[in-house]
This record gives C-alpha cells, sequence and structure tokens, in this order.
C-alpha cells in the first residue's frame, strides 16, 4: 500500500499520468482486498486463509455468486501432500477443509487436475485426513512407535493412504510423527 502510494506521488511530481493512474488503482485494490470486497468482472471474489494443510500459507479462492472455490495446493485430485517443511500439517489440514465446507459451494476446483470436482469429493477428503488424525493420535497413546505408525494407519483405515500424503519421505514422516505426539498429550 505504500509503495503504491509513494509511486503514485512519484509519478504525479515527474509528470507520468499513467504511473499515477495504476498507482492509484492499486491503492483501492488494496483496500477492497482489505475490506474484503474484490469484485472481477463483476464477480465477488474472496481470499480465505483457514490453517495449515498442504503447506502453512495455503489460502483458497472463493467465488460466492458461482459457488465455486479454488482451492490452490490445500485440494489436488491426486490425492496431495503434506509439505511439513513449508509448515504443512495433516492435523491442521482437515480444520482447514472443514472451514471450506461451510461455504455456499457446488463446484471445487483442485490445485493438480484437469476436472472440476465437487463438495462431496471435498467432503470425502476431510473424512480421510479426520481419519488419518484420530487414527494416528490413538496409535500413539498406545505408544506405537514412529517406524510403525504410518503401517498401522493403513492396517486402521485402508483407505487412508498417509504414505502418500507425505510422499514416504522421511523428514515429512518424523515432523507428522512429533505433530501426533504433541497432540496425543
Amino acid at each position: 500500500m505504500r509503495a503504491a502510494h509513494s509511486i503514485k506521488g512519484a509519478g504525479r511530481i515527474v509528470g507520468v499520468e499513467s504511473a499515477t493512474s495504476l498507482a492509484h488503482t492499486m491503492e483501492d485494490c488494496f483496500v477492497a482486498a482489505q475490506e474484503g470486497r474484490i469484485k472481477l468482472g463483476g464477480v465477488e471474489v474472496q481470499v480465505h486463509h483457514y490453517a495449515a494443510g498442504h503447506t502453512s500459507g495455503d489460502s483458497i479462492v472463493y467465488f460466492p455468486d458461482l459457488k465455486v472455490v479454488a482451492m490452490g495446493d490445500e485440494f489436488a485430485s491426486n490425492g496431495g501432500n503434506c509439505d511439513y517443511a513449508q509448515g504443512g500439517s495433516i492435523l491442521e489440514w482437515a480444520k482447514s477443509i472443514g472451514e471450506v465446507l461451510k461455504l455456499d459451494i457446488d463446484t471445487v476446483i483442485p490445485g493438480h487436475g484437469n476436472d472440476p470436482m465437487t463438495k462431496a469429493d471435498l467432503q470425502a477428503f476431510k473424512t480421510r485426513l479426520d481419519s488419518i488424525s484420530k487414527n494416528a493420535i490413538d496409535l500413539v497413546k498406545k505408544g506405537t512407535p514412529k517406524d510403525q505408525l504410518i503401517a498401522a494407519i493403513g492396517a486402521a483405515d485402508a483407505t487412508a493412504n498417509v504414505g502418500g500424503l507425505l510422499m514416504n519421505n522421511q523428514a515429512r514422516i518424523d515432523a507428522f510423527y512429533d505433530e501426533v505426539v504433541k497432540a496425543a498429550k
């Protein structure tokens, strides 16, 4: 905002009207974004960040007039992956998806995949995340060691595929285990 304001002032001083006009438009966009009232082509657009998921910075773009949500990496047709090195969290991911499911949506645009998906598809993903989280916490409370946790979750729920969410990456598995241990306390 401050940079746009500075460009606008500098444009006026040096007589570059196009820079002044562009910077003024940018300021208006920033104000609209701060107030949550962006419209593109006459269609309302909302950007939300609820909780960590794929990473800690995932945001979704909601078009309430169209009942559409664009999920970015927060949801992918291939099941996605949780990037703990970038602040991702399987346990928080379900909370984020739960907030998206409260929106009035019919169509879900995944971050990866060619075809639009449905609210039911997103609900199924949340159910999977809930199952993984619950089973992981329960298993850690029962003393399941880190090197057995992924297999034990799979044995408890054959649809979980938690290894796929973690890309069978040891650093991600370690971070997931640490997160679950904290939640199990």
